[in-house]
């Protein structure tokens, strides 16, 4: 498969009203239990990629929904995360330097596997079953894994990225906050490159311009 980089990146901004809607999503996120919206809202964008839907952002409305999907995005990172805490805690208790590694091994892999299971949560109806389903995770990461792989590494390079601007003196934080928020639709539209249906299509803005806001 051939990922569309530049589509992924240019995409949010194609829709008639981004700046809008980005601005909403960078404010949303800076207020504590009000920021789940901004993870939902970026559930629903990705739940149209995954569909072949064409990239079009959803607009900020039914906020009890965003609330809701964004708070069972908070649970199924919370559970991945907490048991490899919980996991690696025991090895560095028990085993010392290895345990060390083995915690830092198991973080790793929880940090890699934990988008794919996001993308499991949407295709399978909303299932929290099937984001907590490891198993069924690794074996969708291990069948896209060349392509997953890429996009992962990007992610990863591009928070580097964000994280080093968000710590420049006064601006970087707010700016921070607004780039974090497009990069997650841009990451939204690299996982439905790769994890979409059919795989690897995902429907773009064709010939017609800029969509109409919401």
């Amino acid at each position: 498969m051939n990922l569309d980089l530049k589509q992924a990146f240019q995409a949010p901004s194609r829709d008639a009203s981004w700046i809008t809607k980005i601005v909403v999503g960078g404010v949303v996120s800076m207020i504590p239990v009000v920021n789940l919206m901004a993870f939902g809202y970026a559930l629903s964008y990705l739940q149209r990629l995954l569909k072949g839907a064409p990239a079009k952002l959803p607009g900020w409305e039914d906020y009890g929904v965003l609330f809701v999907r964004g708070l069972k995005c908070f649970v199924i990172c919370l559970v991945y995360l907490l048991g490899v805490f919980v996991a690696g805690g025991a090895a560095l208790v028990l085993l010392g330097f290895v345990g060390a590694l083995i915690a830092t091994l198991l973080g790793l892999a929880a940090l890699f596997l934990l988008p794919v299971a996001i993308v499991r949560y949407v295709n399978e109806g909303e299932s929290l079953a099937a984001a907590l389903d490891v198993e069924a995770v690794y074996r969708e990461a291990r069948e896209r894994l060349s392509d997953y792989l890429v996009v992962y590494l990007i992610l990863v390079g591009a928070s580097l990225l964000i994280s080093a601007v968000a710590s420049i003196h006064i601006v970087g934080p707010l700016i921070g906050l607004f780039a974090s928020f497009y990069l997650t639709l841009s990451f939204a539209h690299l996982l439905a490159q790769v994890f979409g249906a059919p795989p690897g299509q995902v429907s773009g803005f064709g010939d017609s311009g800029p969509l109409d806001p919401v």
